[in-house]
């Protein structure tokens, strides 16, 4: 069974100051767009065509690219965080959902969420829950959004993909460390979830998780290691100190002692977190790699000093 929660005052502060996501009341009088646009082609370029404006080359391509990474940020990292850091689950309805309608730039957007209902799980049903929760935010919402996305700014899908995979691989890595409950869910989002609950035959989280790494020492002289700031991601987060669920059967769902650091510090992570499967390539805190994308995500035209960040497949290494 699935039990009706809130977000406590100070987990919603989180929520909004360290990720951008806003339930409720506008946080100000900004005027905002339906996030339904984003499912209508038409009002989608027409979005799009308004955020190129602000970009040093102006394309509607390289606005989707950066939309998507942002919208991941705002959308799907703090709810993954909800799930994981504090228990609870966030179901953001599309048609409840707004966003900034004329940002100074992409990486100030905020996602509005008007009513969102709140969840968490009875004993022993916590994977359940989980796997309806992951699906309703790929799969029924963000899925929809990248196809209109690839159709009004003629941008391949796995771009789309992959900018969400590393917001979700950031978060686990570098954000929450050390947790037994995070590193399985971790492991269910790049190994257990099925296709279907992203909308996509084949698992794009697990798709771009492996692949080439290389050390920062690597990357070329023009490479921005701080191109996640640049883009619009805010500072430290406060540690997680919140109590996990009951476990599940076959999942250990540990409670944090109190005052817990569960988040490394933000932008200057020091490591990426325990590895939620020890075969599964991800590096330990002693070797932290970069993971080199396989798609480019144009950042190096849409940062002001044409800038590539450290990650970008073009780099010669």
């Amino acid at each position: 069974m699935i039990e009706k929660s809130a977000f406590t005052p100070a987990e919603a502060e989180v929520l909004s100051r360290s990720f951008g996501m806003f339930i409720g009341s506008p946080p100000d009088s900004s005027e905002r767009i339906p996030c339904l646009d984003l499912l209508n082609e038409e009002r989608c370029a027409a979005y799009l065509d308004r955020l190129a404006e602000t970009l040093p080359s102006p394309s509607r391509l390289i606005a989707a690219s950066q939309l998507a990474k942002r919208y991941a940020f705002i959308a799907a990292v703090p709810a993954l965080y909800a799930m994981t850091a504090y228990g609870k689950g966030v179901e953001l309805a599309i048609e409840s959902c707004s966003l900034d309608a004329y940002p100074s730039r992409i990486g100030k957007i905020r996602l509005l969420a008007s009513d969102a209902p709140v969840t968490v799980p009875e004993a022993g049903e916590w994977g359940r829950w989980r796997g309806e929760l992951v699906e309703r935010l790929f799969a029924g919402h963000i899925a929809g959004i990248w196809r209109t996305l690839s159709k009004a700014a003629n941008i391949p899908l796995p771009i789309l993909w992959e900018n969400a995979a590393v917001r979700v691989y950031s978060l686990y890595e570098k954000k929450i460390t050390g947790e037994a409950a995070a590193s399985a869910d971790y492991d269910y989002l790049v190994h257990g979830a099925p296709g279907s609950a992203f909308g996509e035959r084949i698992n794009p989280l697990g798709r771009f998780y492996g692949g080439r790494r290389s050390s920062a020492a690597e990357a070329s002289p023009g490479a921005s290691t701080t191109a996640a700031a640049s883009q619009g991601e805010p500072g430290p987060a406060p540690s997680l100190g919140e109590s996990r669920p009951a476990s599940s059967p076959g999942e250990s769902r540990p409670a944090s002692s109190p005052g817990e650091s569960g988040l490394a510090s933000y932008p200057g992570a020091t490591g990426p977190a325990s590895s939620p499967r020890a075969s599964g390539g991800v590096p330990s805190s002693a070797a932290p790699a970069i993971r080199v994308r396989r798609t480019c995500c144009f950042y190096y035209q849409a940062a002001p000093d044409a800038e590539y960040c450290e990650a970008c497949p073009k780099i010669p290494r």
